[in-house]
């Protein structure tokens, strides 16, 4: 059995200090939360650069506040920057959220999660991962 942990440690030290010391008490996985006050990549990304084992992952990631092609290309990064350790969770988040918080629109959330969001998000994820391994390919072979 895998044991994760919610991180709820109040700020983004505090976040990343639970995340090391989760790491090292053995557990398998950290999940920062997102909230109005908290953005879950910025402290994946100190997480990456803190740990060297334990998976990253949100939970959740409002899906409807960013484009798919951020979400993807910040877990991305966080998938970059931790050796392969992101763990991606979307979320349409409550009415108040994205309309107060965020001022975007709130209607029928599991059908725009199912045609956007999620599967865009996928499919630019994908397309990136391609482009970069063409660049890479390319790279290579300036250098011969």
């Amino acid at each position: 059995m895998d044991l994760g942990l919610v991180l709820t440690g109040g700020g983004t030290r505090g976040n990343v200090d639970l995340g090391v010391r989760a790491e090292a008490a053995g557990f398998d996985a950290v999940y920062a939360c997102e909230f109005f006050n908290q953005q879950t990549f910025p402290l994946l990304g100190a997480l990456a650069q803190a740990t060297e084992r334990i998976r990253l992952g949100t939970g959740i990631a409002s899906a409807f506040v960013r484009s798919p092609l951020t979400h993807a290309t910040a877990a991305m990064d966080i998938d970059e920057l931790s050796g392969g350790r992101m763990i991606l969770g979307l979320g349409s988040g409550t009415r108040r959220m994205n309309q107060e918080w965020f001022g975007v629109p709130f209607s029928k959330p599991a059908a725009r999660s199912r045609a956007s969001s999620a599967s865009r998000a996928l499919r630019s994820a994908a397309f990136l991962r391609a482009s970069a391994a063409c660049r890479n390919i390319a790279e290579s072979a300036q250098r011969e």
